[in-house]
């Protein structure tokens, strides 16, 4: 079986662990250094894997017949993954037909990828074709033909009578070259199909329709996405076995829109250590009892990715959620779980919040950021996870709003800070008994809450993970609705870019000074932050894509294997009436109604 190219390195930002970090093997905590306390704490004297390149290369994966997409009826109008467009009018010059009926006057593919592509003016295009080339004499020129991007002009000489003709682009298995690519653009950085067509269609400049988009993306681009991926994926976890270090992962799920009736639930798995993404699932909400339950099947099936490719979890790293955590805690129990501390922190500054809204607790509200950060502070002061540690930080802080320093746990006795001056002071102590005490006191020492604290991460946190999923609203924004095989090469692409980009370094200016920029986010209501400025982005995984695209579309059909079968859509179980009875009903309906006095 005929194997396709693949570039000679991919960007993988990993390396061999150093001599200082190979006798770390086995542990979990002890290879970490906190470096600053803040909304999600970082790290230094990390270790680093050497850039590795996939020794098998994957071969192409698609359909193994190519026929043209069925009739069916849209699911809705904001489909942008669904294999009939009837809502398109392409230009009245651009019929809407097959690709693959035009074929290259010799019958060889002359496409040549590297070629750059300029938009002309029709009536600029035509001042070429005025002479003949033979006897230099007056040609009647004229377009025949338009395919989308694609046209063929035909040249009369009035002279010699000589018959010939131009075609404005080369082709890939018999599709004109500039529809494959403009289609493979359009998925590849993210772009909506309806959107970006529209473009060119105010500009009067003719392509192919959402249609013809739909099954390029079929038969071919899902494809390549995949094998780009899987090959990137397969370098990661060649170059993790060869490390020998337990994975440190940060996990979270996310839903496809809002609420709590989700069609698709992703988890991602990020390798703390390296800010990589590794791996991914995807899963339709027919396939468990409940959107809620998206969440947990992401996370065992992801689990079960690591164990077949064994590759040992040390720890992992979520957020506070109860079936996640309870599985975990039976089924892994030889694996770390520890909760970010954002979320935690998060939670308690709600609730902080709310009872600030009273009027007898207005003074809680200067408390409020004091106690948020008190959490962090817990858990970076904590290297080693005491969990009765913890719990006694944690709750000093009640004694420390009412001006008590000296605390009854023998493990934490008093507080750490100097001597605190009582005067002048811009945040006033609570009063003990008061209400707004009492209330503040009752969210410290939940239960529940105190119970979380023993799990708190010192070291590693999930805003990565919380950064990918603002990429993957680029790539699948939520106001969409995609199919399944289009979400999910949405989400590998996201992880490609998202791989590529993130271990930025920050830029400097000319004279070398690093650069910063101020911000004013709504959250922190007036407050400046300071953000350091990263280099621009690359999108050396485009390049790629591009390359595989036209290596895939050249093998043999042999060598393609049918695609993933996805699971059956949600109305698969529901009784489809005939479209006409469907109409009547809701027609005499109505009809009933405005006949009614």
């Amino acid at each position: 079986m005929e194997t396709l190219e693949q570039p000679e390195e991919l960007p993988v930002k990993m390396q061999k662990l150093t001599p200082g970090h190979e006798e770390a093997k086995g542990a979990t905590t002890s290879r970490f250094t906190s470096k600053e306390i803040g909304i999600q704490c970082s790290l230094v004297d990390l270790p680093t894997l050497n850039a590795i390149t996939p020794q098998a290369e994957p071969t192409a994966t698609s359909e193994s017949t190519r026929q043209p997409p069925s009739t069916g009826p849209v699911a809705g109008p904001v489909e942008e993954d669904e294999d009939e467009d009837p809502d398109y009018s392409p230009p009245d010059h651009s019929p809407d037909a097959d690709d693959s009926d035009i074929d290259s006057d010799d019958g060889q593919e002359n496409t040549q990828p590297g070629d750059r592509i300029f938009l002309v003016k029709e009536s600029c295009l035509m001042t070429l074709f005025r002479l003949c080339e033979s006897c230099s004499g007056a040609v009647e020129a004229r377009v025949t033909r338009y395919q989308g991007t694609f046209i063929r002009v035909e040249k009369k000489c009035e002279e010699c009578h000589t018959v010939s003709s131009w075609d404005s682009q080369g082709f890939i298995s018999s599709i004109p070259e500039g529809n494959l690519l403009l289609s493979a653009s359009i998925l590849f950085s993210g772009a909506r199909p309806h959107q970006s067509l529209r473009l060119f269609k105010a500009m009067k400049c003719p392509t192919h329709s959402a249609r013809t988009f739909m099954r390029h993306q079929r038969q071919w681009l899902h494809p390549v996405v995949q094998q780009v991926w899987q090959g990137h994926q397969t370098a990661m976890v060649k170059g993790l076995k060869e490390i020998g270090v337990g994975l440190t992962l940060g996990g979270d799920g996310r839903s496809d829109s809002p609420g709590h009736s989700a069609k698709y639930g992703s988890y991602t798995f990020l390798e703390l250590n390296w800010n990589m993404i590794i791996h991914q699932e995807l899963v339709q909400s027919n396939e468990v009892t409940s959107s809620n339950a998206m969440e947990l099947e992401g996370l065992k099936r992801g689990l079960r990715f690591f164990r077949n490719q064994q590759l040992d979890v040390d720890a992992i790293v979520t957020d506070r959620h109860r079936s996640v955590a309870k599985y975990l805690r039976e089924e892994h129990e030889d694996t770390d779980h520890y909760y970010d501390v954002w979320h935690l922190a998060k939670g308690v500054k709600k609730k902080l919040q709310m009872v600030t809204k009273q009027k007898s607790c207005a003074e809680v509200a200067g408390w409020s950021k004091s106690i948020s950060n008190h959490i962090y502070w817990t858990a970076a002061s904590t290297p080693d996870g005491g969990e009765e540690e913890l719990v006694a930080k944690w709750r000093s802080v009640g004694n420390h709003i009412q001006n008590v320093h000296q605390h009854e746990s023998e493990i934490f006795p008093r507080c750490l800070h100097d001597d605190v001056s009582t005067t002048g002071r811009r945040k006033q102590w609570l009063k003990p008994n008061t209400e707004a005490c009492e209330k503040v006191l009752a969210i410290i020492n939940n239960q529940s809450l105190c119970r979380d604290m023993r799990k708190l991460s010192p070291f590693h946190q999930t805003s990565s993970v919380e950064g990918f999923h603002s990429v993957i609203l680029h790539f699948a924004p939520k106001m969409t609705h995609f199919s399944h095989h289009g979400m999910t090469s949405r989400l590998q692409l996201a992880a490609l870019h998202f791989n590529e980009n993130s271990n930025r370094p920050q830029a400097t200016t000319k004279e070398g000074t690093e650069r910063y920029s101020l911000r004013f986010p709504k959250y922190k209501k007036g407050e400046v932050i300071v953000c350091k400025l990263l280099t621009d982005a690359t999108y050396g995984y485009i390049e790629e894509l591009m390359k595989c695209l036209v290596a895939y579309c050249r093998a043999p059909r042999a060598t393609m294997a049918r695609r993933e079968k996805s699971p059956p859509p949600l109305t698969s179980s529901f009784i489809r009436p005939e479209k006409e009875d469907a109409i009547q009903r809701h027609k005499s309906r109505f009809g009933s109604e405005l006949a009614d006095p």
